[in-house]
């Protein structure tokens, strides 16, 4: 057998050689290889193709193999992959000899995919067609694997899929078109696809145009919809409610089949949105046409949008002349340009910039008008751009400038008359200063006229009682002292001794006390030991205590100092303790402390007198009411020892207090500094 040749040697019972070689020719010429067994299962003849297919090797090629051999190529025995049940070796041997048509696909080791067919002769050899179907194959894997694609697609696309016949029925039916319309797809997919449009023309078979147009397309070729491009339709979902789909219809053949394929997309809300956006468009139009102020948007110089109002603002005719100009700068006053420039260049940057201001623009006819404008950065259309508002306020702005002209006279004025205000103030404080003089110089003068009645009733009154009985007295020594007894002589003595003492304290208090009111009264306040002041005034008066039996006492640590005038403390402290005795009676008692506390010292002259009602302790240092009252023994006073010692006090930068009760008795108090800095 010789493998090149493709054909096997004719064997002694065979035809003649020009048949055997027609035969050979014949095979050679098919695609397929044949190999052809004989009743014993040896190969005896074979093609080109046979050999190239299975690629058979030299020893089998040249001597007439068994069947078995052969089917051992196919079975895997060289590393070949084989699929199918029929390339099982046992399988295979067993059908043979069952005379059983066997058919499998095996893959060559370099991929090569061989069909094989056995089949049975009638005289029991076998003949063996091989057939490469590599190609058909691929194809078929290709398509299987588009198969695939195209079913994901649409499993997964986001458009709803329906595809129908030429019929109208639905074929397909995809998940987004089962979201879109809510029917499940094995409830769509059979029915007409006139279920998924509304009704139409009154009429319920909803079907009735669809059909229509769809049989005009297939007789004529026209189409209403296929081809033309994404369409809006109205669609019907199973509860009723009516959609807005956008509608793209393809034809496409599967075979000899002629399919129809719409892709629909639920554009509802985006209707729904394109129409509240149309709303809100026109109302944006008519409130920027509508309204007073001018309104614009510009790039940074070219006008993008401006309404009519901007337009009379300026003086123009059109909208499109502004726009024509191509610059909003050719709007400001050739002096605004520099300073409007560099605000519209810093907002396009993302700077500060002042929001309102005003500038001047420029009219069509040359004429300048005062603006107030307001502007921000915004999107438009893309870009960026400067949108903003202007108000003609240039009958505001002159009326202001006339306003600050006027505030300028005004304030000129109002500076005259704050000028001449200040002068009457002026001269009104005098007036008030001399009037507060004037009334002080009344008081001073009511004081000094009391002072003077003061003075002069104390003459005319207090002053002749003790000379009438100094008079009285010594004019009856003089006219009967030659006839008195001894006892009444002593008694006229101390009576005139007694009156005597009486004009001299007065006439003392008086001279005192017109120094005091003059100025005329030294004063040298120095450091001053009260405890031997006090003891020396004590000294004074005990005899005077001792004839109405009255006990005199102290109470005052030693080394007591006050910063004060000597000679001053001195006459307080004589008209205190007088005061005390002439209104304590028969033994009664006097007490006289005095003590320290911080910088100040306190003295005090307490008696168990007659004491005064609180109506006359509120007129006793007022020196116009008479408040003189005889002593429990008659004795009299002036009343100024009191006034004098207020106004010693004070001097010395005291204070003097009076603490009394009738029946029980009086203390009168006052207080002297320590030091020299708290001096009055």
């Amino acid at each position: 057998m010789n493998k090149e040749s493709g054909a096997s040697s004719p064997g002694p019972d065979s035809g003649s050689s020009l048949d055997i070689e027609l035969v050979r020719d014949s095979l050679n010429c098919l695609s397929q290889g044949i190999g052809i067994f004989d009743a014993d299962h040896r190969l005896v003849s074979f093609n080109r193709n046979f050999s190239e297919f299975l690629k058979l090797p030299d020893e089998l090629a040249s001597a007439g193999p068994r069947f078995e051999d052969i089917a051992k190529i196919t079975a895997g025995s060289r590393g070949s992959d084989s699929h199918g049940a029929g390339a099982d070796l046992p399988l295979r041997l067993e059908r043979t000899k069952k005379r059983e048509q066997n058919l499998f696909i095996f893959t060559r080791h370099d991929g090569a995919m061989i069909e094989v067919l056995d089949t049975p002769l009638p005289d029991g050899g076998v003949v063996t067609t091989c057939t490469d179907v590599t190609e058909h194959k691929l194809r078929e894997g290709n398509l299987a694997e588009s198969e695939q694609q195209v079913q994901a697609i649409l499993e997964h696309s986001a458009e709803g899929i329906v595809t129908i016949g030429e019929d109208g029925i639905v074929q397909t039916f995809n998940p987004a078109a089962v979201k879109l319309f809510g029917y499940r797809a094995d409830e769509i997919i059979g029915e007409n696809v006139a279920i998924l449009m509304p009704e139409s023309d009154g009429r319920k078979d909803r079907g009735y145009i669809h059909d229509r147009f769809l049989q005009s397309y297939i007789e004529t070729g026209k189409a209403k919809f296929l081809g033309i491009g994404p369409r809006e339709v109205t669609a019907r979902a199973k509860d009723g409610e009516l959609l807005t789909v956008e509608l793209n219809v393809s034809e496409f053949f599967l075979g000899l089949d002629r399919r129809f394929l719409g892709s629909m997309r639920d554009i509802t809300k985006r209707k729904e949105a394109e129409e509240a956006h149309r709303d809100i468009e026109e109302n944006f139009r008519n409130l920027f046409e509508g309204s007073l102020q001018g309104i614009f948007i510009h790039d940074g110089y070219e006008p993008l949008f401006i309404n009519d109002a901007l337009v009379k603002m300026f003086g123009y005719d059109t909208t499109d002349e502004i726009i024509a100009l191509g610059s909003m700068d050719l709007l400001y006053a050739p002096e605004e340009r520099e300073r409007l420039a560099s605000y519209r260049d810093a907002r396009m940057q993302g700077k500060e910039a002042p929001e309102v201001y005003e500038f001047r623009g420029l009219r069509k006819d040359g004429s300048k008008i005062w603006l107030q404008r307001a502007s921000r950065a915004v999107t438009w259309q893309g870009r960026k751009a400067i949108q903003g508002t202007m108000i003609d306020i240039t009958e505001r702005h002159d009326a202001e400038e006339a306003l600050k002209a006027n505030e300028e006279t005004l304030k000129s004025q109002v500076a005259e008359l704050m000028d001449k205000e200040e002068r009457l103030e002026k001269q009104g404080i005098e007036l008030v200063a001399l009037a507060e003089d004037a009334a002080v110089m009344r008081d001073e003068l009511g004081k000094l006229n009391q002072q003077k009645d003061k003075f002069f009733s104390i003459i005319a009154h207090d002053l002749r009682s003790p000379f009438n009985a100094l008079l009285g007295f010594s004019g009856i020594l003089e006219s009967s002292g030659r006839t008195l007894d001894r006892e009444k002589v002593v008694e006229y003595g101390h009576n005139i001794h007694q009156a005597s003492e009486q004009a001299y304290a007065l006439l003392e208090d008086l001279l005192d006390w017109s120094r005091m009111q003059m100025g005329h009264l030294e004063f040298d306040p120095q450091p001053l030991d009260l405890s031997k002041t006090i003891e020396a005034c004590m000294f004074l008066f005990e005899p005077n205590a001792q004839a109405k039996n009255i006990t005199l006492s102290t109470d005052h640590g030693p080394n007591l100092t006050a910063f004060a005038d000597r000679q001053m403390v001195h006459t307080i402290l004589r008209n205190l303790i007088n005061n005390a005795i002439k209104f304590t009676g028969e033994g009664g008692c006097i007490a006289l402390a005095a003590s320290q506390s911080g910088d100040w010292v306190e003295v005090s002259v307490s008696d168990n007198g007659v004491g005064m009602e609180p109506e006359k302790l509120e007129r006793l240092f007022h020196i116009e009411e008479k408040t003189t009252t005889k002593g429990t023994g008659g004795e009299t006073g002036t009343g100024l020892g009191l006034h004098l010692c207020q106004d010693l006090v004070e001097k010395n930068g005291g204070d003097i207090s009076i603490e009394s009760t009738p029946g029980v008795g009086s203390t009168f108090s006052f207080t002297l500094p320590v030091k020299e800095k708290i001096t009055k």
